[in-house]
């Protein structure tokens, strides 16, 4: 019996963690700013949902059409096919918020900027390998100094072939950003 009672307490607490809003907030907000804040960073259509569960605690309602309104025009704001490029250049995670009429644009921007994103952090992780193979060269000696400048070499070939994987994803980015006006 004990063991519910502290379940309970921790997910009591788990939840007022998560609240969206706090008192002052739910009494304060005004629902359209709010629901036009949150689309234009992205968020859920659901996100009215977690408001309401925040301030059902405080006996305080969402006037859920104003934040509905708000947030129509929030997200035509986020879910642009410049802004997927942006958010997958940054290697964010893609929320998958955007309206069906919205989405193919924002998606495809999104893909691919993280191809961007994705082909320099290869190059990064290359670098660093590079950088960890001329110490461990400098410290070599005989055959194992020979075969760690071969692997070396070839990790080189490889960055320059990492560099053309970037170009082309930049220039597929520009094509389509283009494209659009």
């Amino acid at each position: 019996m004990m063991y519910r009672f502290v379940i309970a307490t921790l997910l009591a607490a788990i939840l007022a963690g998560c609240a969206t809003l706090n008192e002052d907030q739910c009494n304060t907000t005004d629902w359209y700013t709010l629901g036009n804040a949150d689309g234009a960073s992205g968020k859920s259509v659901n996100t009215i949902n977690a408001h309401a569960e925040a301030c059902v605690e405080y006996g305080i309602t969402p006037d859920r059409e104003a934040w509905r309104s708000g947030w129509d025009l929030g997200i035509r704001q986020y879910c642009t096919p410049s802004n997927g490029v942006e958010k997958g250049r940054s290697g964010r995670f893609n929320s998958n918020s955007c309206p069906v009429e919205l989405s193919a644009n924002f998606n495809e921007g999104y893909r691919l900027g993280r191809n961007v994103y994705d082909a320099k952090q290869a190059q990064a992780s290359l670098k660093r390998e590079i950088d960890d193979d001329i110490v461990a060269i400098s410290e070599a000696k005989g055959k194992d100094r020979v075969r760690l400048q071969l692997q070396l070499e070839i990790k080189r070939n490889r960055q320059f072939e990492l560099q053309n994987r970037i170009n082309d994803a930049e220039r597929a980015v520009d094509r389509f950003l283009y494209s659009r006006f």
